[in-house]
């Protein structure tokens, strides 16, 4: 086994093979990566089910130890309480830095036109992942590596915390099933907004304020605009590979308003998980090598398990 390697997408498929190292741009820090996780997208790239360049390497929710910081960062590495050898988190979009949100200094999460690590650029799994040193924040001493590496969807989760119509008193809903509903229900829950999960089959219509949609098939769109009020809110959070059925005259006649809910705070996620206001460890599941015997093995699991088995984690070979 080469000593750097790296996952990359073979479309329609994927090869376990040697990393290259390259210079780091202008305020760019080299991460060595631990763990990351294993996501819908990443399997949706492998399986070529989601466009991405040949020879891309795949996987955004990593964490690791900051390895190099070159000296045109380190001032700045410095003022965000950051130096080498620390443990990582990484916030897996690149902001564009061109955009009203990027131009006016609103947080991470809230670019326009972001580039996603692990399909627009080079991903995590890998011996080292290279990223702004923008999107990397220290890891609190108390998180493991699957939680540190679990921070990703967590963020991702408590965008929903940001919609105006999810608000304390409001009646909520969440459709769809896996990982994501779940731990977006725990969210909520955690901020004493809780929401009940529908059944697929569910057919109880015009009750609920607002439903946050975490699995984007025509059937549980059909059915989250279906169980809102008139005048109620849908919460998009899924980003199907593909385009999905909108229901499109029901949402007009309802007078329903669809609100896009990408990303939370990290440091807020970072805060919820250390100070142990929001609980992931049931939600945290196996972790595999970063070997092809590995991966092949985690993708069986998931497509077994669909999902039930818990989050699924890739390790670098030796590396702790």
């Amino acid at each position: 086994m080469p000593s750097s390697i790296a996952l990359v997408a073979q479309p329609p498929g994927w090869t376990i093979q040697a990393q290259a190292s390259r210079p780091l741009p202008p305020g760019w820090v080299r991460i060595a990566v631990v763990q990351t996780g294993l996501c819908r997208t990443d399997i949706q790239a492998m399986l070529g089910q989601r466009e991405v360049a040949p020879g891309r390497v795949l996987g955004h929710e990593s964490a690791g130890y900051l390895l190099d910081v070159p000296a045109d960062t380190r001032a700045a590495a410095a003022a965000a309480g950051l130096q080498e050898g620390d443990r990582i988190t990484v916030f897996p979009f690149l902001p564009c830095r061109t955009c009203p949100a990027c131009q006016g200094g609103e947080r991470l999460g809230r670019c326009w036109h972001p580039l996603a690590i692990g399909l627009d650029v080079d991903g995590g799994f890998a011996d080292t992942l290279d990223v702004p040193l923008t999107v990397v924040r220290r890891a609190p001493a108390n998180l493991d590596w699957s939680t540190l590496a679990y921070v990703e969807p967590v963020t991702a989760a408590m965008a929903v915390l940001d919609v105006a119509a999810v608000h304390e008193g409001a009646h909520l809903a969440i459709v769809g099933r896996g990982r994501i509903a779940s731990l977006t229900q725990a969210v909520l829950i955690a901020h004493a907004q809780p929401a009940t999960l529908l059944d697929p089959a569910d057919p109880i219509q015009d009750r609920y304020d607002a439903v946050i949609e975490t699995q984007a098939s025509p059937a549980l769109l059909a059915q989250a605009v279906r169980a809102l009020r008139p005048g109620g809110t849908l919460v998009i959070k899924s980003r199907p590979a593909t385009a999905a059925h909108w229901p499109h005259q029901a949402m007009v006649f309802k007078r329903l308003t669809a609100v896009g809910a990408p990303y939370g705070d990290v440091d807020q996620a970072l805060e919820s998980l250390a100070r142990g206001q929001l609980d992931v460890a049931p939600m945290l599941g196996p972790v595999f090598d970063l070997t092809t015997e590995g991966v092949q093995q985690a993708l069986d699991l998931e497509a077994s398990s669909q999902e039930t088995a818990g989050k699924l984690f890739l390790r670098y070979p030796g590396r702790t």
